[in-house]
């Protein structure tokens, strides 16, 4: 475990001159980093291979070193081929924004908005669209884009094109449940997500834009099929898998299977919640499908286990992912655990 740091900055501007408004170190687990990175990379409703989950781990060994007191860019990434380069970087910009969502701002799933299962609705013809949506504590909404670099920061015009793509969302509107909350933009919290390494120690920026574009739209979230997609591959594995289990861990129990040495799973009470519309994770879509009332159901579920989530994320010395680093467990439930060499292997 090592320190990452996360600096705060008030607009793109003060990210230019570096006027930090907060700074902050929290201790940081290779597996967090790890299963973030599993997390980002599989959409599209897609049941990941073995391969993939193996992929998405050599990402983090390839760009991050632990072996210190903080989490450093590798030798391997920061002498790599500008090609290959670009591709990392792009894909810890993500992990840096799961992570910053789920430590600070976000208490239940966190939405792809590039996630064609999604089916979201973008009202203008404006190309630019962040990464992420969420909602916090409060009703709160969230946006999130994200960027990565593997030098000292990440440029300033990357960083104005990213406050570009969040001021183009006008208002988000949440179809499809009891009294639909629609997010103006004023009342949307808005971040530049940006990984870099500053002399070589990582860090994860978010930068606070809050201009609304001249050209911008209306963005609209079927809820109910944005919770069902959220939850998909992870229910498929599960239910797919030849050898489902069970674990506890604090207070909770957690249903779930074994992939390469992880243990993945989803609590046990948002599994039952979701298995109440088991019928529509044994098919390769949900379309057509009635899934009327499963965001609420399992909102239900997610805002009662949140206090426990909270209260784990900040034991031992300010870590996040746990009482130790070999488990992240996200705000949506979904637990990914490192298992000794003697424990049940996936496909046993």
């Amino acid at each position: 475990m090592a320190l990452m740091r996360f600096d705060s900055y008030a607009n793109d501007d003060a990210y230019a001159y570096n006027i930090l408004n907060g700074r902050e170190y929290r201790n940081l687990g290779r597996q967090v980093l790890v299963d973030c990175s599993i997390f980002v990379g599989v959409i599209n409703g897609y049941l990941p291979s073995v391969a993939a989950a193996r992929f998405y781990e050599s990402i983090v060994d390839m760009a991050f070193d632990f072996s210190g007191q903080y989490i450093r860019i590798s030798g391997d990434y920061a002498n790599s081929e500008t090609s290959v380069k670009s591709c990392i970087s792009f894909h810890i910009g993500m992990i840096a924004a799961e992570l910053l969502a789920n430590i600070y701002y976000v208490s239940g799933p966190l939405y792809h908005l590039k996630d064609n299962f999604l089916n979201v609705t973008f009202y203008n013809n404006n190309p630019r669209r962040p990464d992420f949506f969420g909602i916090g504590p409060n009703n709160q909404a969230y946006l999130f884009e994200a960027k990565g670099t593997a030098g000292n920061f990440v440029s300033n015009d990357t960083v104005r094109e990213a406050k570009r793509q969040l001021a183009a969302v006008a208002s988000v509107t949440f179809n499809g449940i009891i009294n639909p909350p629609v997010f103006a933009a004023a009342n949307i919290r808005k971040f530049v997500t940006a990984m870099s390494f500053d002399q070589g120690n990582a860090v994860i920026s978010q930068i606070d834009p809050d201009e609304v574009s001249p050209d911008s739209y209306d963005l609209v979230i079927d809820a109910d099929k944005a919770m069902a997609d959220h939850y998909w591959h992870v229910v498929k594995l599960i239910n797919n898998s030849k050898c489902k289990d069970s674990i506890r861990v604090g207070d909770r129990v957690y249903i779930g299977t074994y992939m390469l040495d992880k243990f993945i799973g989803i609590d046990a009470d948002v599994y039952a919640a979701l298995g109440e519309y088991s019928l529509i994770f044994q098919y390769d879509t949900f379309e057509g499908m009635n899934i009327t009332g499963i965001y609420d159901r399992v909102n239900k579920v997610l805002e009662s286990i949140n206090a426990y989530t909270d209260y784990i994320s900040k034991d031992n010395n300010n870590s996040f992912g746990g009482f130790g680093q070999d488990y992240y467990l996200s705000r949506d439930g979904v637990i990914v655990k490192s298992m000794n060499n003697n424990d049940a292997q996936y496909g046993a």
